[in-house]
């Protein structure tokens, strides 16, 4: 029975030997695991921000391009708009300087305006009161003709 013992003693410290070691690679296999997996975890992150840069860098590209490609139509309109108001300027300065020279021709010429006014005038009025003779020595040729035929049919209804 002792032998008996010491074998079951002997097996038991075997076993739990055998458990300490199974329980010592486990600890050794989930820290290794832990150790790739974190390993894992910081390349796909490693390569995460690399994808969102090189996307980040690409968007800056295109928006820089974009910018640049405003810029420039806004730098095109800008002449195009000081080319006009040139263009504008330089026809007020004329328009000003020939203003400024009928004026001066106007005011030197006064006294032949006037006169050319009057004589308008004159016109106008002389115009009117031949139209208003014209008018109403219309209005009587008119009523003589009128008068003329009423008389006629007049006479020729009474002799039926």
């Amino acid at each position: 029975m002792t032998q008996f013992r010491q074998e079951v003693s002997a097996s038991e410290k075997a076993n739990v030997t055998a458990i300490g070691d199974i329980s010592a690679a486990l600890e050794a296999t989930l820290a290794q695991e832990r150790e790739k997996a974190e390993q894992e975890r910081h390349n796909l992150t490693a390569e995460i921000q690399r994808m969102i840069n090189t996307m980040v860098e690409n968007q800056q590209g295109r928006w820089t391009s974009a910018v640049d490609h405003v810029k420039q139509d806004l730098s095109a309109s800008q002449g195009r708009v000081q080319g006009g108001f040139q263009l504008v300027s330089k026809g007020l300065d004329s328009w000003q300087e020939r203003e400024s020279a009928f004026s001066k021709k106007l005011l030197n010429n006064k006294e032949d305006v006037k006169k050319s006014i009057v004589e308008a005038s004159k016109v106008i009025s002389a115009g009117s009161n031949a139209n208003c003779r014209l008018l109403i020595s219309a209005g009587r040729q008119f009523k003589i003709a009128r008068d003329a035929f009423m008389l006629r049919l007049l006479s020729s209804w009474i002799l039926r």
